[in-house]
């Protein structure tokens, strides 16, 4: 039997034993719900400045239950907006779109062009993104608890040393007391292409998956000259500063599930950003919550 997905597919159709140390469907499904959820309600941000996800993809355009786009839109059926002198038509009776753009929730980092010395270091925007969204943020990190204590016992597994040396600094960053860490950030990168990049403001390993209804996807490693599947739920730990990662083409799934799920491609990445490991590292447990960010004594 050969090692590629469609051999395993098929041998796990002819009734073989097939062994997955991913992350399960039912802790997955839960995870793509509680994303959504929280996507719906506090939005996702796209900068155009950022070389990661810079491609002009402003939506993410899935075909409805009735067949692929096709025929022509007409003002009855259609709904479009005007962006910089181009229209875009995001809906008709056929398809329909989706704006696209990353959520960072980060218990607390730097501002930028700011010195943390002086003025400290806070929660992400989307981390405390108003009295009603905030609600939602904790929504979310109450739904994928499971989530974070499997990838922390994977982590703790492939990066021991990593996995305490995060463990010390999140005890003394961390925000929410929901979060089980150790990781003092979680980037969701909601259906847009991933160009060739390092992450290089990460202190060390990062944990990365998708879900999401989608084909292809897989991940590239050009410094190791390597292509690997990278199918719902499998996860890949690595130094994501060190190396350069990137995500091929993929194509949405058609339609919404019953549970209300669009499809598409939902990146994942679990990080500890540098300067808020350097700012936490040698700080007590509650450190932050307890002099706001380093601002009270």
């Amino acid at each position: 039997m050969g090692r590629s997905p469609t051999c395993l597919d098929q041998a796990e159709l002819d009734g073989e034993a097939i062994y997955f140390d991913g992350i399960g469907t039912t802790i997955l499904n839960k995870t793509l719900v509680a994303t959504q959820l929280l996507v719906h309600h506090i939005g996702v941000h796209k900068n155009n400045r950022d070389g990661r996800h810079d491609q002009g993809d402003l939506l993410c355009r899935y075909a409805l239950d009735g067949g692929p786009p096709c025929g022509i839109v007409t003002e009855a059926d259609g709904k479009s907006f005007v962006l910089e002198g181009i229209e875009y038509v995001y809906r008709d009776r056929t398809f329909s779109s989706e704006k696209t753009g990353v959520v960072h929730l980060v218990h607390a980092w730097p501002e930028q062009g700011r010195n943390p010395k002086i003025h400290g270091i806070h929660p992400s925007a989307d981390m405390v993104a108003g009295c009603r969204n905030i609600q939602y943020v904790q929504r979310y990190f109450h739904d994928t608890e499971e989530l974070a204590m499997l990838l922390a016992a994977m982590f703790r597994e492939s990066f021991p040393a990593f996995y305490w040396k995060y463990r010390r600094a999140f005890q003394a960053g961390k925000w929410t007391v929901v979060d089980p860490g150790p990781f003092l950030g979680r980037a969701i990168v909601w259906k847009l292409d991933v160009c060739p990049h390092q992450d290089g403001l990460d202190e060390g390993p990062a944990v990365i998956f998708p879900m999401g209804d989608f084909s292809g996807g897989e991940c590239y490693l050009p410094d190791l000259k390597l292509k690997l599947t990278y199918r719902p739920g499998e996860v890949i730990i690595m130094m994501s500063g060190a190396l350069y990662h990137a995500i091929g083409q993929w194509a949405p799934g058609q339609g919404i599930s019953d549970e209300g799920i669009t499809p598409g491609r939902i990146g994942n990445v679990f990080f500890f950003p540098h300067a808020s490991y350097e700012f936490l590292k040698d700080k007590p447990e509650g450190w932050c919550t307890q002099t706001v960010g380093g601002q009270v004594r």
